[in-house]
């Protein structure tokens, strides 16, 4: 229905208020545009929809609730100017809002065209005094390759959304006094899990440590029988506390991935990650080392490399097909490689 109470036939099956924009713009009717119950969410109100990035398969519909992105901002609070780099079908998009407005920050919106050119992004930066970003390892290595220069000025840097190449880790902070974070976090953790605070001097010998869990969430590793292991042993991580997500969109794929984990004397609520972790035996830092399964992620998007395979074999002149992935300079890469039997 719509807020002045004429119906919307197309949409009339659905159980939604709508507010006509010129009605919201109103000044008098601004303020009573929504009901009061809809604008006073609850800690485990719906807050949005996030489809992961998978581009083979289907995505799933990731349901997070309020109270995860609330300790996202607790967490990483973002006073000043946050630039807003990312699309909106990035969840890390949601930290950049959120995590700015919530505290008392700003946000700053760049088009793609300028992040994607190291000189204008630099010039953007700086011109509007930029305090905050947040970064995936492909946009990093690229600022660092052709314009460090992009890093001067600001305070804090956040790179998340893949795997951090320790090279970068050393060059950024050789390059830029801000204050730079590795932060790792499937969707299914409202975002954000763990936060590991970059260190000058550093040679990550087993990689840049993913750190330890955010506010009111938890983090730890376990065996195949989900019984958490000791530190040092590599097992697979597993997340708990107030950033899980309701659950898919669609139920049934809940299975497997959101279960009951026994942590101490209590049973919480889990995610099984898939990703291979340990927690370094000398400080508890969770170092992560990959996918147990064989699923990557690239540029921050979810690949199943058997169903690219299985894509691949779908062509009649293909006999088999493996397909793995390579590191270059520019980052990581899928590379299939075909038989094909001439008859």
């Amino acid at each position: 229905r719509a807020a002045d109470g004429e119906s919307i036939p197309s949409l009339a099956q659905e159980d939604v208020l709508f507010v006509p924009l010129s009605h919201a713009l109103q000044p008098r009717t601004r303020a009573t545009a929504l009901p009061s119950s809809t604008v006073r969410p609850h800690a485990d109100t719906l807050a949005c929809i996030f489809f992961t990035s998978g581009s083979t398969g289907m995505p799933k519909g990731v349901q997070i609730e309020h109270r995860g992105i609330v300790r996202l901002a607790t967490q990483f609070e973002c006073p000043g100017r946050t630039a807003h780099l990312t699309s909106l079908a990035f969840d890390v998009s949601l930290w950049e809002v959120t995590g700015a407005l919530l505290t008392g920050g700003s946000v700053v919106c760049i088009d793609q065209p300028t992040v994607l050119d190291p000189e204008c992004l630099r010039r953007v930066l700086q011109t509007h005094h930029i305090q905050t970003v947040m970064l995936t390892p492909a946009l990093l290595k690229q600022c660092l390759h052709y314009m460090p220069a992009a890093m001067d000025g600001l305070e804090r840097v956040y790179i998340t959304g893949d795997r951090l190449d320790a090279v970068d880790a050393v060059k950024l902070k050789a390059v830029s006094s801000a204050r730079a974070f590795n932060a790792y976090g499937p969707t299914e953790n409202s975002i954000e899990s763990t936060v590991y605070e970059l260190q000058a001097n550093e040679d990550y010998a087993n990689g840049v440590p993913i750190g330890m869990p955010v506010n009111h969430s938890g983090a730890c590793v376990v065996d195949q029988q989900l019984r958490v292991v000791p530190k040092g042993i590599l097992g697979e991580l597993v997340l708990t506390g107030d950033g899980l997500a309701r659950g898919y969109t669609d139920p049934t794929q809940d299975e497997g991935r959101f279960v009951r984990l026994t942590v101490g004397s209590r049973q919480v609520r889990a995610y099984r990650t898939g990703d291979a972790a340990r927690a370094r035996p000398s400080d508890g830092m969770l170092e992560c080392f990959g996918r147990l399964d064989r699923q990557i992620k690239i540029r921050g998007h979810r690949i199943e490399l058997p169903e690219v395979e299985l894509t691949i074999l779908e062509h009649k002149m293909v006999d088999d097909a493996a397909v793995v992935t390579v590191q270059r300079s520019r980052g990581g890469e899928v590379q299939p490689y075909l038989l094909i039997i001439d008859y």
